[in-house]
């Protein structure tokens, strides 16, 4: 193979356009102000070309952990995890089958570490099963929690039976 001589003015240089599966050695030269070349580094040896792929992770925060997670109505629900993978996977949070979307109630942060996901104000309707996904070309992870929202009791609905027989 032909060598490649490529000017770097800084020390690290990321080699681009290489063939995934292909072999390549490296060598580095220095060139001083003067025009001076050095003699070359020791190779590398062959080193073979491939993509970093890592399993996707999720782990939830410590204080999602429990069999179910309960907090008070009107108070904010707050779903945080660990997350990972290579290539950098995608990463959403799902309350049922249903994928949550950003809106005034839902705030939704993801970084490349971490999900974020904060239910305000909540209410009894926003107790269930919350489910994050992350995957990526190396698989699929999934971790859930299980959340109830204690409120107050609603106003009694039906008919309302009072039965007066009193028997001592």
């Amino acid at each position: 193979a032909l060598p490649i001589y490529t000017t770097v003015s800084d020390t690290f240089f990321t080699v681009t356009a290489l063939s995934e599966g292909e072999a390549y050695e490296f060598r580095v030269l220095a060139k001083n102000a003067a025009g001076v070349i050095s003699s070359a580094s020791e190779s590398t040896g062959a080193v073979t070309c491939k993509d970093e792929y890592s399993p996707p992770k999720a782990e939830l925060d410590s204080r999602l952990l429990a069999d179910i997670v309960t907090i008070r109505a009107g108070s904010d629900l707050v779903l945080d995890a660990s997350i990972g993978g290579k290539p950098e996977p995608k990463v959403f949070w799902s309350k049922g089958d249903k994928e949550l979307e950003l809106c005034e109630k839902i705030s939704l942060q993801y970084t490349n570490k971490r999900a974020l996901c904060i239910v305000k104000y909540c209410d009894r309707s926003d107790t269930g099963k919350y489910t994050l996904t992350v995957k990526n070309a190396s698989g699929m992870k999934m971790v859930s929690v299980l959340v109830k929202v204690l409120d107050s009791p609603g106003p009694c609905e039906g008919k309302l039976n009072i039965n007066r027989d009193r028997k001592s």
